[in-house]
């Protein structure tokens, strides 16, 4: 068997000189075999106009990509947070994450459509409305996201006095408290729609301490509108007052199942273990509320009277004088300091 060997075949010839003029004198120690005057001419080599500014255009996106990277991704951050925590049911670190949010990024759809979420469940409608009047005029594609939103403006109103219902109010120095109950109960029959005079209606009646008709009025009103924050509460409150325990720990829980950081609901749970004498339970959700939002009045005054029933007077005392500060505060805590006085009888 004869063996196989490579075809022969003839070199190319080798070319040692300038690759560029074949000039035979290069300058020695570079890669490429130049010779003087060529290398010259190529370091020289003059660069089109329009490539550097093309490149100029590249380098001012970049650095302007730069500066706003940190913002964006900061931004992404808090939303990827927000979005979790209203998953969650955490209301309060959902809008902390959004307010967070819509500062960086203003116009950004999403984020204010979350915030008004957030803000709605954690009844702070001032933020509700000041976003709301920053998305109406926005389109929003999310046809699920929208249907929430939509939903919540619909009954956004009925925390709030109605046109007919302020109107009546002027002839009695434009406060609705002031309207005589006759006179109220009159415009209630020609408006039984009308949620806030109901609402207004049921809380002179729980002043007057009137609790089995108040937790009829309430049970009518919420038969319309279930979802109703401060309803809910009040019927929480009521069923404290006619000590049916189960009953009020139930509209607590309404509130703290739809917002598992409802100072209101964690609140009102404290104030019901209080009243039954389970006085180390109720600080312990009465410091839950405070320690999510320390600047509640309803949540200060709570934590202050389960100071007082703890017989942490120290600690009771500071709360009593923070609210001194403050009209609003100062108005909750007095409840409190009409305990403490004896003036008011909170429990057996």
């Amino acid at each position: 068997m004869e063996e196989s060997t490579p075809a022969q075949t003839n070199p190319e010839p080798v070319n040692k000189g300038c690759v560029n003029c074949n000039h035979p004198i290069v300058e020695e120690g570079y890669p490429n075999r130049l010779c003087s005057d060529c290398r010259q001419n190529f370091i020289k080599f003059p660069i089109p106009l329009w490539i550097k500014i093309f490149g100029g255009v590249v380098f001012a996106v970049l650095l302007y990509s730069m500066s706003k990277l940190p913002q964006t991704i900061s931004a992404g951050v808090e939303f990827a947070k927000g979005k979790k925590a209203i998953d969650e049911k955490n209301y309060i670190t959902a809008q902390k994450a959004f307010e967070k949010v819509t500062v960086k990024e203003p116009k950004y759809i999403e984020g204010l459509s979350y915030l008004m979420i957030a803000s709605f469940n954690n009844q702070d409608f001032e933020t509700f409305i000041n976003t709301f009047n920053s998305l109406k005029s926005k389109e929003i594609n999310d046809t699920e996201l929208f249907n929430k939103l939509d939903h919540m403006i619909a009954i956004v109103g009925n925390y709030f006095p109605s046109d007919s219902l302020s109107a009546l109010s002027v002839t009695y120095k434009n406060s609705i408290d002031s309207i005589p109950d006759n006179i109220l109960l009159a415009y209630l029959k020609k408006n039984p729609d009308d949620i806030y005079a109901k609402t207004s209606f049921a809380s002179r009646l729980f002043d007057k301490k009137s609790y089995l008709s108040v937790d009829s009025f309430l049970s009518s009103i919420l038969s319309k509108e279930p979802g109703m924050f401060n309803v809910i509460l009040m019927k929480a409150s009521v069923k404290r007052e006619l000590k049916q325990w189960d009953s009020s720990f139930y509209f607590c829980d309404f509130l703290i199942n739809g917002n598992k950081q409802s100072v209101y609901g964690l609140s009102s749970k404290a104030r019901t273990f209080l009243k039954n004498k389970q006085d180390k339970q109720g600080l312990d959700f009465a410091l839950k509320a405070y320690n999510l939002n320390s600047n509640e009045p309803y949540t200060l005054a709570t934590l202050a009277m389960a100071y007082h029933l703890n017989n942490m007077k120290n600690e009771r005392d500071v709360l009593i004088k923070i609210a001194d500060s403050d009209s609003l505060k100062s108005e909750y805590m007095s409840y409190v300091t009409d305990i403490i006085s004896g003036k008011e009888k909170f429990r057996d």
